[in-house]
């Protein structure tokens, strides 16, 4: 028994021998061969899970997103370079997207030409940003009445429609209308009937004035001296809440039939033509804060409110 355990003690003993004096022979060779060895093998496999974790990771494809999973300090260069090519190359899907959809493209041009007139300059413009124009808001292309209208008028494309306020220069009050811009002309429509009460050729509209408060009034003004009844009335006072969205589809069209710049004017104070006279327009801020903008009328002046 004793011998038994003598051996088996020996045997032990010369198993750690053989490994202490390995370790003694090979250790330089470990440092010099096999440790670059192993610290390839790590490198290589901290690069395939950054790599595998981005993959798996990627923010959404929307080029306004600002998302970016994170990184160790080993691949924070590579991940700012991943993060250029990749929001350069949602950007061409997305340029590309436009492209194929000329009806997107379209709505995306109005709101840069939006941007282009009333930034910085219509205090209400920043609360349009977010919102998308809808044209044909009523649908009027869908009713048998206005199709009867186009017809005999020989205006096949509706770009914008709404309920509006109409402004008597006279008096400063309000009446609702309807109102319809087509590819060729403004028409005023009457809310109930949507009989055509007038109808303003976009060759006949000279310019369309606003104020740079928060108000939602403009004008359309008509050039004098053209053969149609609205020429002969004068210039136009309208209120909608989609003002801007009214400027901008005005703008293109007008810029389309005329081939020539459209004029929108940005001033707190215009000339309004009426018939044979001419009145002055002012917008001044309320002393009171107030839920619409109240017309006045005096003499030739009419004051708005805002």
């Amino acid at each position: 028994m004793y011998e038994r355990r003598c051996g088996w003690a020996a045997a032990i003993i010369h198993k750690y021998y053989l490994g202490w004096k390995v370790r003694k022979e090979y250790r330089k060779q470990m440092q010099s061969v096999a440790g670059p060895i192993l610290a390839r093998c790590v490198r290589r496999w901290l690069r395939r899970r950054f790599l595998t974790q981005l993959r798996d990771n990627l923010p959404s494809s929307s080029p306004t997103s600002q998302e970016w999973p994170p990184s160790s300090p080993l691949f924070r260069e590579a991940s700012s370079l991943l993060k250029q090519m990749h929001h350069v190359w949602r950007c061409s899907l997305y340029r590309q997207d436009m492209e194929d959809n000329p009806r997107k493209k379209a709505v995306f041009i109005e709101k840069l030409v939006a941007s282009k007139t009333f930034s910085g300059r219509k205090a209400c413009y920043p609360a349009s940003v977010g919102k998308p124009f809808k044209g044909d808001l009523l649908d009027v292309m869908e009713d048998r009445r206005w199709n009867l209208v186009a017809t005999a008028n020989n205006d096949p494309l509706v770009v914008w429609s709404d309920n509006i306020m109409k402004i008597h220069r006279a008096s400063g009050t309000a009446v609702p209308k309807c109102l319809v811009v087509t590819s060729k002309a403004v028409v005023l429509l009457d809310l109930k009937t949507l009989r055509p009460t007038y109808r303003i050729p976009l060759l006949s509209l000279q310019a369309v004035s606003c104020s740079s408060l928060r108000d939602n009034i403009l004008v359309f003004h008509t050039k004098p001296g053209e053969d149609n009844d609205a020429s002969r009335k004068g210039d136009f006072i309208f209120q909608t809440p989609r003002i801007i969205e009214l400027m901008t589809k005005v703008k293109r069209v007008a810029q389309d039939i005329q081939r020539v710049p459209f004029t929108i004017n940005i001033s707190n104070q215009t000339v309004v033509r009426m018939r044979d006279q001419e009145i002055q327009l002012h917008f001044r801020p309320a002393p009171q804060q107030q839920d619409a903008p109240a017309c006045r009328r005096n003499a030739k002046k009419m004051e708005v409110l805002v």
